[in-house]
């Protein structure tokens, strides 16, 4: 099981490569589109969290919690639930 901010580093690993930032630089309160995600950045975002978590993510949950805080957030209550 991975932790909260397990998640949340591996979230910020995939925005950072996406869009070749320094995972320093990502503010974890900022929405995506402030960070620089678009709808195709969020698709490959979710694949990516998918592949990593081994779970599938509904698509909508990426606009329900727009931010890497939130999304962390979803995510660890998500792969808690599936235990």
């Amino acid at each position: 099981m991975r932790s909260l901010i397990e998640i949340q580093k591996e979230i910020k690993q995939v925005i950072a490569s996406e869009l070749s930032f320094n995972t320093d630089e990502l503010d974890d309160t900022k929405s995506f589109h402030d960070l620089g995600l678009d709808s195709v950045n969020s698709i490959f975002l979710l694949a990516k969290m998918e592949e990593k978590l081994s779970v599938y993510i509904d698509p909508m949950s990426v606009y329900d919690n727009p931010t890497i805080k939130s999304f962390s957030e979803y995510l660890y209550t998500q792969l808690n639930e599936a235990s």
